[in-house]
């Protein structure tokens, strides 16, 4: 991935902007310490990667001669194959792809949409052949899939509720706090994402189409962040981090490019960058032996006696 954002994406101009990419897809991205335990983790971060770069590399459409056209055709289905494999709040990203494809080529809709849709029913049809039901599996959590006799789920319904982090019941406001800037937060966790929730307000430099992606974030965070907090209630039990969320990195390195560059400007504004870059690289290592280990914040905060689980 390092090599191809060199190859990729030139636009990267700026100095600060590719060290500080670089800096973050080597040592302060919370999945890095994810591959080999969690591989589904680390396929979705890396087909979220993978669509940026065809958004960079063919435009989706962009004016040109017969090769660009053809690159741009196997991008929307390179694309949509990818989309359709993700987890499903990426329907999202997903959506935003065939919206861009739209904007730039309507006619390219009849690759996309298709292409969406393969993976998506070869899921189903595995599923149905493997359980009987057309409905997804963890679709069926909190019911007698999950909660039978003697399961670790049932505990949910004893009185008193165990202790842990699978059987907490927060308010939703103390949830989404902790869950964005508290002890398992996207932010607090990963504080150079606050750089790149800065770099969505400014134009990102390059291609047509990757622009416009980069203004499509928004909407595709605003969307997962959501989803989670709403369905969810256990921060993704023991983990090191939200790892619902690790598969939006390269959508948030994305969003970084245009904070780099405001940023580079000053010695102030470099400093915040080395802080936010350093304080994310830790929470990174932290759990690198055994990502399946609380996070340091709540590691601190439970030490502190501030929250108990």
């Amino acid at each position: 991935m390092i090599s191809s954002t060199g190859r990729w994406l030139p636009w990267l101009a700026g100095w600060l902007d590719r060290w500080l990419i670089l800096a973050v897809l080597a040592a302060a991205g919370l999945g890095i310490g994810w591959p080999a335990p969690a591989r589904a983790l680390a396929a979705h971060n890396g087909i979220s990667a993978a669509l940026i770069v065809l958004v960079a590399a063919t435009g989706f459409g962009l004016p040109g001669g017969a090769l660009q056209q053809a690159r741009a055709a196997a991008g929307r289905v390179l694309a949509a194959l990818a989309a359709g494999a993700l987890i499903l709040p990426a329907l999202a990203f997903a959506g935003a792809l065939g919206f861009l494809v739209l904007l730039q080529s309507p006619r390219g809709l009849v690759w996309f949409v298709p292409a969406v849709v393969l993976p998506i029913a070869a899921q189903t049809v595995v599923n149905h052949h493997a359980t009987g039901s057309w409905e997804p599996v963890y679709a069926k959590f909190g019911g007698p899939w999950y909660e039978y006799e003697g399961s670790h789920w049932a505990k949910r319904h004893q009185n008193p509720r165990p202790e842990g982090i699978d059987f907490i019941d927060e308010p939703k406001p103390v949830y989404a706090f902790n869950f964005l800037v508290g002890h398992h937060g996207l932010f607090s966790l990963t504080p150079v994402w606050l750089l790149a929730l800065g770099g969505m307000a400014f134009r990102l430099p390059g291609p047509l189409a990757a622009l416009r992606l980069h203004r499509l974030t928004p909407l595709i965070l605003a969307v997962v962040l959501g989803f989670y907090i709403w369905r969810t209630n256990n921060y993704g039990g023991w983990s090191s981090g939200p790892r619902w969320l690790f598969w939006l990195t390269p959508l948030l390195l994305l969003a970084l490019v245009p904070a780099a560059d405001k940023l580079s400007g000053s010695r102030l504004g470099r400093g915040l960058a080395y802080l936010c870059l350093g304080a994310s690289a830790f929470s990174a290592a932290f759990p690198w032996n055994n990502p399946w280990r609380h996070p340091w914040l709540y590691q601190w905060a439970e030490y502190m006696d501030w929250v108990h689980y």
